[in-house]
């Protein structure tokens, strides 16, 4: 009858290591005037990885409407709907926290180029972006671990009027941490409606 053990044993043993190894994810993104696309890759087990590229995220052509719009829908008032958010936000912002703690940053890069109508305009947009990303990626670099330098470059461009994105990072973290993070989300979000 040992034999009967062994199968939920190694299900057992497979779901742990799944919990523990981490899950890397990449994301480029690319943007100037020709073209511009999301790609998504993530890394599960150490071989096993998924990719999706999505092409043209900005500047989509609009699909056309439907023949018959169907009725309007209740809509909820706008004040429940901001309590309702207000709520989810108060639930879920510790167990981000708790996520962002625990996720590790391998790689950032992001480059901008960016040139306005004249020399003026062209350098305060650039001190401007300057600004932003240092802000943005001090309060990144807070909330996470880091294990790499940002790797930040702003071009500007006097000669004529142009914009474009680089920007590339990877992240992993375990599962077990998104996990423990839903199941604490979902608590206090649920201890939070109970009490309202």
């Amino acid at each position: 009858m040992a034999w009967f053990w062994w199968p939920p044993a190694v299900l057992l043993l497979i779901f742990l290591l799944f919990l523990i190894i981490p899950v890397s994810l990449e994301v480029r993104f690319l943007y100037r005037r020709e073209e511009n696309y999301l790609a998504l890759q993530i890394k599960i087990w150490p071989g096993i990885k998924y990719r999706k590229i999505i092409p043209r995220i900005i500047g989509k052509t609009q699909a056309a409407p439907p023949k018959e719009l169907p009725l309007p829908a209740k809509k909820a008032p706008l004040k429940e709907k901001l309590s309702r958010w207000r709520r989810l936000f108060k639930a879920a912002f510790p167990s981000l926290l708790f996520l962002l703690r625990r996720t590790k940053l391998h790689r950032v890069r992001w480059h901008t180029k960016v040139g306005l109508s004249d020399a003026y305009s062209t350098a305060l947009a650039a001190g401007f972006l300057w600004g932003a990303k240092g802000f943005l990626l001090s309060v990144l670099y807070r909330l996470s671990s880091p294990l790499c330098l940002p790797d930040l470059v702003i071009v500007p461009d006097f000669r004529q009027p142009s914009f474009a994105v680089v920007f590339a990072a990877t992240i992993s973290v375990r599962p077990v941490y998104i996990l423990l993070t839903g199941i604490k989300a979902g608590y206090l979000y649920l201890t939070s409606w109970s009490a309202a």
